[in-house]
């Protein structure tokens, strides 16, 4: 299992992809992941310079991201492509908004509609997002 995992992280890598990044290793034929993540998602979010809000989902692990990480440009999402990504999380997925500035210094939530939009899309589809993981069943 170690050698299957360890070639995965190396093919990514080669497409220049970090290992971490889940939108682009969901299922892509409308399909669902099976099962909830170990650790959980990570989701990120910030304003570019020209102001547009930006998305990316990360496996959750037990280490800070590297802002390379949250902002690659291979897992960067717009807000539609974000909903699209969450359909496609396991049902009873938890999902922790990351914006907390000593994990993510430069990532912000975007306006309250779409923060609500997307909290309500998750409901629908049956995920959990968490704002803060410390407020986890509040």
């Amino acid at each position: 299992m170690a050698a299957v995992l360890i070639a995965l992280c190396a093919m990514l890598l080669e497409a220049g992809q970090p290992p971490t990044c889940l939108s682009k290793q969901l299922p892509s034929d409308g399909r669902r992941a099976t099962t909830p993540a170990i650790k959980g998602v990570e989701l990120y979010s910030w304003r570019t310079r020209d102001g547009t809000m930006r998305f990316s989902l990360l496996w959750g692990t037990n280490r800070l991201k590297t802002e390379a990480e949250v902002k690659s440009p291979t897992c960067a999402l717009s807000a539609p492509q974000v909903k699209a990504a969450l359909s496609r999380l396991a049902e009873g997925e938890h999902v922790f908004w990351i914006r907390d500035p000593s994990e993510c210094p430069s990532c912000s939530l975007p306006g309250p509609e779409v923060v609500a939009e997307l909290a309500a899309h998750a409901s629908q589809v049956g995920i959990t997002i968490e704002t803060n993981p410390d407020e986890a069943g509040r």
